[in-house]
């Protein structure tokens, strides 16, 4: 019997599956009349009454019914668990490379999925990384990234959660700041920062933050904020530096994102200051990768973003 019911779990379809059972239940019933079998039994119907025979083929037909549904409904509670663990062991394949050269891949690149529960992976030595996804998400759309320092962070694209799916994100190198004449924190003595100590913890309550400190610059020429984050790209804060008469100065509405990790104090020419202001009036809070030429950071202050 074990060896039928294997047989016949081949078959496609719990239908295929129930209705085999029920072919050998009829075969073994024609097997055991062709015997005899029920010789004795069959005598004993000549006694019975139209009703009583009525009611035993009811029986019959009715234990039968019930025996078919049974087969049908755990053969299709195992055909769906079998599917999701199916499901549960799709993949999804990412391939991050060069923008410019794509046959070449990024290694160590994090690439983040944003399920529910977003989740976090690093590429192997050609550039490739896996996910494997759960069966509720199967088939719907969900945003994927890849970062690198030394590289622009992309726009997030949308990957379909399909078994075997590859999805190619290609990053761009950045710019190297060549321009940027940056002053070593420890020789200018001319633009200090009083309220933020290097290395500063930094929760979301704190944010908008203000800071404050001293300066001796006689031309009081345009300072702005400008972060800085994991992979080297820019971010423009609103207002410029403020100016005091009494030798101190203040930015306000510093608004440190996830990822920032430096505070530059940009000082910058006309030039520079219309670019800054630029982007301001065309509200671009967007990353650049690039300081406008002749530009000196003033102060830069490491600061931990929790």
């Amino acid at each position: 019997m074990d060896q039928l019911i294997v047989f016949a779990r081949r078959f496609k379809g719990f239908l295929a599956f129930a209705a085999f059972i029920f072919l050998g239940l009829i075969f073994l019933v024609g097997l055991l009349f062709s015997k005899g079998s029920f010789d004795q039994l069959l005598s004993g119907f000549n006694s019975l009454s139209p009703n009583q025979f009525l009611s035993i083929v009811y029986i019959v037909l009715g234990i039968s019914f019930i025996i078919i549904i049974l087969l049908i409904i755990l053969s299709y509670r195992s055909t769906v668990k079998d599917s999701q663990q199916k499901i549960q062991s799709g993949l999804l394949y990412i391939i991050v490379h060069d923008i410019e050269d794509k046959t070449k891949g990024i290694e160590d690149a994090e690439v983040r999925l944003t399920l529910p529960e977003p989740r976090v992976s690093r590429t192997d030595s050609n550039g490739g990384a896996k996910f494997a996804f759960p069966a509720e998400f199967a088939g719907q759309l969900y945003l994927i990234n890849a970062s690198k320092a030394g590289y622009q962070n992309g726009k997030p694209q949308q990957a379909k959660m399909q078994h075997g799916n590859t999805i190619n994100i290609g990053l761009k190198r950045s710019i190297q700041h060549k321009s940027q004449k940056a002053i070593d924190v420890n020789i200018n003595t001319d633009f200090t920062v009083e309220t933020l100590r290097d290395g500063e913890i930094i929760k979301d309550d704190d944010i908008p933050i203000k800071i404050e400190g001293k300066h001796s610059i006689k031309d009081q020429s345009s300072v702005w904020v400008v972060l800085e984050d994991d992979y080297g790209n820019f971010y423009l804060q609103n207002p410029p530096v403020m100016f005091q008469p009494n030798g101190y100065w203040r930015a306000v509405n510093v608004q440190l994102g996830r990822g920032v990790r430096i505070i530059h104090f940009i000082r910058v020419d006309t030039q520079g200051h219309l670019f800054f202001k630029q982007r301001v009036e065309k509200k671009r809070w967007d990353a650049f990768y690039d300081l406008p030429p002749e530009s000196i950071i003033l102060r830069s202050i490491h600061i931990v973003r929790e």
